[in-house]
């Protein structure tokens, strides 16, 4: 349905009051009036009362676009469903100011080549009378209707009139960031007219066209609003002398863009970490107008269009981005434009791993620690180290895709020597990367703080129980010094050792080192001063054979018992009984020489063995020896005869004479004197011949 509306005329032109109402439906795409309003595609929303206001007309504000012209562009304003969205860019701070004269432009160069009915432009000259043109007339004050083939032509008609920026000026500015060049007129006024208004036009590298207006006056009929070509044969015009504009609305200029396609993506596979480009195949691409989606965790850090049938998108996979199959989008803006899908088109995969150091680089049995792994393509939840057999990787923290921290304990049955390093990403993809001989595992430094026992005697077996660190079963010696044997050494843990010692019989008394000991590679050893004492074992008697003796007899004697030793064990028999000699024949036995005075108390004795200190004692055999008289042999006698009544000494040979014991015996008739022991295997018995002793040879006893 068309729209029908009934203006009332005023005197003056410029200021219009009117009623107008609008009715139901407005047809789609109708053209403006030459002095009128241009509606929506769509239907209007009626009914719409338009009604003056202190003398000049004033417009609600109404959804509008038009075209295409025969070029393509289309235009849209922010009341329209799909239209742009008013977003001002204040400039005047920021951009160059132009100070243009009445009637004045500038010609500036454009900071990149910008598509205007199919040419690329690479300056622009800006009018201070509300245009910009791509052509030379910069200076026109009298707008005209677009299109016309009246000069000038290659125009983008902001606010086309005779303006005036005594009060302001016109700025112009290039937003990088955002791939656009912004021209701003700031408080211009109309000729003869006080209002200022404030407009700009943004110029973006996709060939689109954005005016905004953020503040005007009341007189807004007198200028063109719209874009036309190079020979005025086509354009698009929004509004001629009319009311159309208002605060805060935006404008768009742009060709409709194409809805893509997308058949081929290559490479169809990278690897998480991985940024390269991938080489999209299809239609309808266009710079700054398609965008190109691979899906959660893969960054699109650049669009190149090389043709507008393929387009390189340079990317960057995150280590977190899913692995496998996903979906390639490329989108194209609106007006127009939409997104085409290659379903599965793209599949991420887990990296190879490589790995290049370790540090530290090595480490000790037993010991807990972190080493950190360099190398590439490290991810959280997806890199696992491994340090070989008998290390255990405790916990994995990947610090950056090019660095791990692994904390590590090394068993204490872990082979030494240096071994290989691993790190393994899981597929899809992934791999591993080995650093030959990247650790090696050495024995540690041992430490020992206590013994128990601390002491031992000679010839005594005995466990004795060390404690410290870094004690490793089958690696870890014990050493108790000279002449103490160590059978076994057992390391029932890190910090304790069980050494069965054997303390050999001529091992030095006194307190002694004990030293522990790890070798190469790695190792080392430590002491405990004093650690451990050796002493003389306290000796026992069980037996003395024989145990009997004669005095003055010299005779060995065999004591058996235990904690005899050679050089050590002392025998003692008592009183008058000297000990020639004394051998240890093993730790349970010993002979004694000895020599029985002649002078020595008969009877039952003791017997007693000694080890001195440190340590020792003595041990007593009660009664164990008896002392008798020995049995006298007599082998001769001299003089042999003597004569009645003859007084001499006879001299007695032989043994087990004893002084004040031995005595002599010659017969009836011989009187004995006196007899004295010269030894013992010698006396001297002084007698008297009696007068009536019977002559001839007679005993002697």
């Amino acid at each position: 349905m068309a729209l029908s509306l009934c203006f009332v005329a005023q005197a003056e032109t410029k200021a219009k009051p009117f009623s107008a109402t609008a009715f139901p439906t407005v047809a789609a795409k109708s053209e403006r009036p030459a002095h009128g309003v241009a509606f929506a595609h769509e239907s209007a929303a009626a009914p719409l009362v338009v009604t003056s206001a202190s003398g000049s007309a004033s417009f609600a504000p109404m959804p509008a676009a038009g075209g295409p012209d025969a070029f393509g562009y289309e235009w849209i304003d922010s009341d329209s469903p799909g239209g742009p969205v008013f977003q001002w860019v204040e400039i005047s701070g920021l951009g160059t100011p132009l100070n243009l004269a009445d009637d004045g432009f500038a010609t500036v160069s454009l900071p990149f080549s910008f598509p205007f009915y199919g040419t690329a432009r690479n300056s622009v000259t800006i009018s201070n009378n509300g245009y910009l043109t791509f052509g030379s007339d910069g200076s026109d004050r009298n707008n005209d209707t677009i299109p016309d083939p009246n000069s000038p032509n290659d125009i983008i008609a902001v606010f086309w009139d005779n303006l005036q920026s005594d009060g302001g000026n016109v700025y112009h500015y290039h937003d990088s960031a955002n791939g656009r060049f912004i021209v701003q007129y700031h408080n211009v006024t109309g000729h003869g007219d006080p209002d200022t208004h404030r407009f700009q036009v943004i110029l973006q590298s996709n060939g689109q066209i954005l005016f905004q207006y953020l503040t005007l006056g009341e007189t807004l009929d007198r200028c063109t609003v719209g874009i036309e070509n190079g020979s005025g044969s086509t354009g698009l015009q929004v509004v001629a002398d009319d009311d159309y504009l208002h605060n805060n609305l935006a404008i768009r200029f742009a060709t409709p863009n194409p809805l893509p396609t997308i058949a081929s993506a290559a490479p169809n596979a990278a690897a998480r970490l991985q940024t390269l480009d991938v080489l999209i195949t299809g239609t309808g691409f266009a710079t700054g107008v398609t965008s190109v989606n691979f899906g959660a965790g893969i960054t699109v850090n650049s669009t190149t269009i090389n043709s507008g049938t393929q387009l390189t998108a340079n990317i960057n996979i995150s280590p977190a981005a899913a692995t496998g199959a996903r979906n390639v989008q490329v989108t194209n803006t609106p007006p127009g434009g939409g997104t085409a899908t290659l379903t599965n088109g793209f599949t991420v995969n887990n990296p190879l791993p490589t790995l290049t150091g370790a540090a530290p680089n090595t480490g000790a049995l037993g010991q807990a620690m972190d080493v950190v792994l360099t190398g590439t393509n490290f991810i959280t939840g997806v890199s696992v180290p491994s340090f070989g057999a008998d290390i255990t990787v405790n916990t994995t923290t990947v610090n950056s895709s090019s660095q791990i921290t692994a904390n590590i304990t090394i068993g204490a049955g872990a082979a030494t020597g240096p071994r290989n390093v691993t790190v393994t990403n899981a597929a899809p993809g992934g791999g591993s990367a080995t650093l030959t001989n990247g650790f090696a595992i050495n024995n540690s430094v041992p430490t020992i703080t206590n013994a128990a026992p601390n002491s031992g005697t000679r010839t005594q077996t005995l466990n004795v129980v060390l404690t410290g660190t870094n004690f490793v079963n089958g690696v870890t010696t014990v050493s108790f010094g000279n002449d103490i044997t160590v059978n076994s050494a057992v390391a029932n843990s890190a910090t304790q050792i069980t050494a069965n010692i054997t303390i050999g019989a001529l091992a030095a008394t006194g307190a002694r080192d004990i030293v522990v000991t790890n070798p190469p590679p790695g190792g080392g050893s430590a002491t405990l001063t004093a650690g451990f004492t050796v002493n003389n074992p306290s000796p026992t008697l069980t037996s003395v054979t024989p145990n009997l003796a004669g005095r003055e007899q010299t005779l060995d004697i065999t004591l058996n018992g235990s904690g005899f030793l050679s050089g050590v064990t002392v025998a003692n028999f008592g009183t008058n009984i000297t000990v020639n000699s004394t051998t240890v024949n093993s730790g349970t036995q010993l002979t004694a020489n000895i020599t029985v005075a002649a002078n020595a108390a008969l009877g039952a004795r003791d017997v007693s063995v000694t080890n001195p200190a440190p340590g020792g004692g003595a041990a007593t055999l009660a009664n164990s020896l008896t002392i008798n008289n020995p049995v006298p042999t007599l082998a001769s006698i001299t003089p042999a005869t003597a004569s009645q009544g003859q007084t001499l000494n006879v001299v007695f040979t032989g043994s087990g004479f004893l002084s004040g014991a031995t005595t002599v015996d010659f017969g009836a008739n011989i009187t004995i004197n006196s007899t004295t022991v010269n030894s013992g295997t010698q006396l001297t018995a002084n007698i008297t011949v009696g007068a009536g002793a019977v002559l001839g040879s007679r005993n002697v006893s």
